[in-house]
């Protein structure tokens, strides 16, 4: 009995030195391992870790899909020169995401001078009906591991654990073989469609709607009956206290939307004025439907005029 439990302790290290190897072997048809099973977000950390690291970029973008598509860091730059712009928005962003990539990622490896976080309508984490959760606040990483744990933390099988179990592995490995490239792995595909500041280099759509306001700057009145949300103010929270002791500044921002919300632009600007952290109405930047290819997403003219002004206003 112990004999035969010894040899198939044997045999499943073997089998894991095996698939070990393996995957050393496939690691370059591979390419950078899926580390979350958000691809977007490990396609930017790779186009970041390609650049030469003269060029990264100083200020940083984040929020959801109406900052993905509506901030443009050509465009920026090109309206002022002096600016190097990241976009690290991704689809979903919420109050807590943004924290966490910026408290994870963005400041230890690449230490900006200014994040701008933009909100929507939907970034807001925890308003009163979800008062008894338990916030899970982004927490720094524990550099100090024991030898095991260093050396799965370190082995292909904990690397590419997530690529493993995606059926598009296989896909990789066949496009590699048809396109005789090495360079076929979701996370480099995902990173070839962005350029070097982060942005979809597909076209943006023209479609033009029909809503909107009229963009008339409007008088805000203090209400008490805004109230903001819990879950955001404990990720802010942990924010500011990250970034207490490092030089970077911290801007919130509203979005551009064809329709004028009024709680919505005091929420965000009372958080930011909550926190001592710079703010941006961007929600003044654009609100005719002609700059819009749906009620929350800018379209290429759009684009345009928002990255503009926003370069105005960084």
């Amino acid at each position: 009995m112990v004999k035969h439990a010894r040899i198939y302790g044997l045999g499943i290290v073997m089998g894991l030195l095996l698939f070990e190897v393996s995957l050393r072997i496939l690691s370059p048809v591979l390419g950078p391992p899926l580390t979350s099973w958000n691809t977007m977000q490990d396609a930017k950390l790779y186009k970041l870790e390609s650049l030469d690291p003269m060029t990264i970029p100083d200020i940083f973008v984040l929020g959801n899909s109406t900052a993905l598509i509506g901030v443009n860091p050509s465009v920026v730059s090109s309206a002022n020169p002096d600016l190097r712009v990241f976009n690290f928005a991704m689809n979903g962003s919420d109050s807590l995401s943004m924290v966490r990539l910026v408290t994870d990622e963005i400041i230890p490896k690449y230490k900006p001078k200014d994040l701008i976080l933009f909100f929507s309508q939907g970034s807001f984490r925890g308003y009163p009906d979800f008062s008894n959760h338990i916030y899970e606040l982004a927490q720094p990483r524990n550099s100090q591991k024991n030898l095991v744990s260093k050396v799965i933390s370190e082995s292909n099988l904990y690397r590419y654990r997530n690529m493993i179990r995606d059926p598009m592995v296989l896909n990789s490995l066949v496009r590699s073989v048809r396109f005789f490239s090495a360079n076929q792995g979701i996370v480099a595909r995902w990173a070839s469609d962005l350029d070097d500041s982060g942005y979809s280099l597909f076209e943006i759509s023209d479609t033009q709607i029909a809503e909107g306001w009229d963009g008339t700057p409007h008088q805000v009145v203090e209400s008490s009956e805004i109230v903001l949300p819990a879950g955001t103010i404990a990720d802010l929270e942990y924010l500011k206290s990250f970034v207490n002791s490092r030089n970077i500044s911290i801007t919130l921002a509203t979005v551009p939307t064809t329709s004028y919300d009024p709680t919505y632009r005091l929420t965000v600007e009372r958080l930011a004025r909550l926190f001592g952290f710079r703010f941006i109405q961007g929600n003044d930047a654009a609100s005719l439907g002609e700059f819009f290819q749906d009620p929350v997403h800018l379209n290429s003219r759009g684009v345009e005029i928002f990255s503009k002004w926003l370069a105005d206003r960084i």
